[in-house]
């Protein structure tokens, strides 16, 4: 219901109920769509106020399309700690045994990825790096650092890792991190993995 701008009165002017109920009672609730606790109002057009109803727990007040909505629920998170005890050779990437995690979205998701990898490089020699990344419904990471880790030699560390992948579709989607050697190996010992996911 749009909003009607009320007229300037003069003096004597007769009011008829016709009046009345266009420039009160249509204005008024014009003015307030609101029917349950926690609804919001809001410009949807000129002159027009319209009812965004309460939503669900959890959820964050986002725009859309220009307009309020609600959005940012928790879809679903995950976590799983795996000791692979795991040597890595060669330079094509492979799954660290064990870190991986099924999530089940039940819509469009941005899907974060945090991880701590506890490793070294398989040497003696200072200045190898250690190499992680993740991958989210067959996409990998392909803006990490190739060489995101220590660099000193055989000295056991946590090296943490976070990344993200939008609009991953629903259904159940697959979470999971990596690690590769190139020249000189590497030997994972323990690692976590979390993933996170929220409707977009």
């Amino acid at each position: 219901m749009a909003y009607t701008p009320i007229p300037t009165y003069v003096t004597n002017q007769q009011i008829t109920a016709a009046h009345g109920n266009t420039y009160w009672k249509d204005n008024f609730a014009a003015l307030f769509p609101h029917i349950t606790i926690g609804d919001i109002a809001y410009a949807s057009t000129s002159n027009v106020l319209s009812r965004l109803g309460i939503g669900s727990e959890g959820q964050s007040l986002i725009v859309a399309s220009g307009i309020p909505a609600w959005g940012g629920t928790i879809k679903d998170i995950d976590i799983v700690d795996v000791s692979p005890d795991q040597t890595f050779s060669g330079a094509a990437w492979a799954d660290i045994t064990g870190a991986t995690l099924t999530l089940a979205l039940p819509c469009t998701c941005t899907v974060f990825i945090f991880a701590v990898v506890t490793g070294y490089p398989v040497t003696t020699s200072a200045g190898y790096g250690f190499s992680i990344r993740g991958m989210i419904n067959g996409v990998a990471d392909t803006t990490f650092n190739p060489f995101n880790g220590s660099a000193n030699p055989q000295r056991n560390e946590a090296l943490p890792y976070i990344w993200y992948a939008i609009n991953v579709p629903s259904g159940n989607r697959i979470a999971k991190i990596q690690c590769a050697s190139a020249t000189v190996n590497r030997y994972v010992t323990n690692a976590r993995l979390i993933a996170l996911a929220f409707a977009e």
